[in-house]
């Protein structure tokens, strides 16, 4: 937290030297040439077929298995308990005699999840929010950062994004203060070729600076929440702004693509959206391909698929085999998609998803007529969180209900709020409450952003 309020101290000229040396710091961790040998072998593995690709997927597996039952002690402590050896399980169809894993579980006692095999001085700390807020500190190998991102260069490059592109960041990252009013509402990223804009200035006003920005910089690829591309794009439509180019590539993350985003997004750009699937935990990955169909990655994690009711929706959990630090088997991600029976014509290998269903949110509106349509950073390495969740009745007020576990203090709590001041300025009334559990759909998801104001209006809501 004090790194960032002093990020926030400085000059602009200073956050944007801040970003670029961030940026280049993890620049070199990411990509090096072990990055590089590690996208060439997940390109050969895209021509093995559809029997060769999981056959390697059940070799890595089965290979994760021992890994995770001799050295993890958790694992260790599972298998005696349920007289189980690791040669029992040797593939996606021999997992089921393991019990699914929560988040709670490892929030609980993450310790235990460590394997004993990988020494201290190879470990790399990592904090992930998830989509219902929920914190959770985990360790990974930079190793498994650069096959993670091997993964997602694999799937740009079957778009022909080259590497070193120049792209436009629309995620939720806090770069620009929320007390700014004034342009510039983007910071540079130089090292990483990324020009980062706010999530947190999207009034009328503020979003025409953001597309001159866009018209002056002419970045070929946008990547970003589907909800903020969107907001920016609806602005375009709107205004009948001239953009005066059209980007090469729009690539989403982190946030279901829906119809209505899939919509503005093509129609203010040019281009359809890219769909990818992934999170930090690494149990679950799936790429969209050229002729629009979503690919399970299945030699990077071992995703299983659990039907849900009779309405063709599936859970996903999921297995990480790249992180020998901290492996993770049947990883309840609390993400929904659909799936297809019908092979993809690209050749791709892969089980087809027709559909990820599980993480779409609302926008919160601020009085000034801003529209925020991310908050997860502001439970990122909240461990003592376990679940949370954002309701809006009404402009210029949210109530955050969190599930807390014992450990949770008045430092958390100030630092939630924050969080939330910092985004939402000093106009939007915040209430926390404190509750034993959150209120999940039908389909048992739990829906991190929930906006009255958004359903009144839109008359339509979004899907969860």
């Amino acid at each position: 937290m004090w790194r960032n309020s002093l990020y926030l101290l400085l000059p602009i000229v200073l956050q944007n030297a801040a970003c670029s040396f961030e940026g280049l710091r993890l620049r070199r961790l990411r990509y090096n040439k072990e990055f590089w040998h590690l996208l060439r072998q997940l390109e050969r593995n895209t021509q093995l077929g559809t029997a060769g690709f999981e056959r390697l997927r059940d070799m890595r597996l089965a290979e994760t298995i021992r890994h995770a039952a001799t050295t993890v002690p958790h694992y260790q402590r599972l298998f005696a308990e349920m007289g189980l050896k690791p040669a029992d399980i040797r593939g996606m169809a021999d997992l089921t005699q393991l019990p699914i894993l929560n988040k709670a579980q490892v929030q609980n006692s993450p310790q235990s999840f460590f394997s004993e095999a990988v020494p201290r001085r190879e470990r790399k700390w990592v904090h992930t929010s998830g989509t219902t807020g929920a914190g959770l500190d985990f360790i990974t190998t930079p190793t498994a950062v650069r096959e993670h991102y091997a993964i997602w260069w694999r799937y740009l490059r079957w778009h022909g994004v080259p590497f070193g592109t120049w792209c436009g960041y629309f995620g939720g990252r806090y770069i620009v203060p929320t007390e700014q009013t004034v342009p510039p509402y983007w910071r540079e990223n130089r090292a990483g070729r990324q020009i980062l804009f706010s999530a947190f200035h999207t009034t009328p006003e503020n979003l025409q600076h953001t597309v001159r920005k866009l018209r002056e910089a002419r970045p070929p690829w946008l990547h970003g929440y589907p909800s903020h591309l969107t907001i920016v794009a609806s602005h375009i439509l709107e205004t009948g702004f001239d953009l005066g180019y059209k980007p090469r590539w729009v690539t989403t993350c982190s946030e279901s693509v829906l119809a209505h985003h899939r919509v503005a997004i093509r129609d203010a750009f040019g281009v359809e959206p890219l769909q990818h699937y992934a999170m930090a935990e690494a149990v679950a990955n799936i790429s969209e391909c050229p002729d629009g169909n979503l690919h399970v990655d299945e030699d990077f994690a071992a995703a299983e698929f659990i039907p849900i009711g009779d309405d063709g929706l599936h859970r996903v959990i999921g297995t990480n085999m790249s992180n020998r630090a901290m492996p993770l088997l049947r990883y309840d991600t609390r993400d929904l998609v659909r799936l297809s029976s019908e092979p993809c014509g690209c050749g791709r290998p892969g089980r087809i998803v027709v559909s990820i269903e599980g993480r779409a949110e609302d926008n919160v509106e601020l009085p000034n007529g801003a529209r925020i349509c991310r908050f997860d950073h502001i439970f990122r390495g909240q461990v003592n969180v376990r679940a949370a969740q954002i309701h809006q009745r009404k402009v210029g007020a949210i109530d955050v209900f969190i599930v807390k576990n014992e450990a949770y203090s008045q430092a958390d709590e100030a630092d939630i709020l924050h969080g939330f001041r910092m985004r939402v300025g000093k106009n939007t009334a915040i209430r926390l409450h404190y509750v034993d559990q959150i209120e999940k759909t039908a389909s048992g998801k739990t829906r991190f952003v929930i906006s009255e104001v958004f359903h009144d209006r839109s008359g339509k809501q979004s899907a969860g």
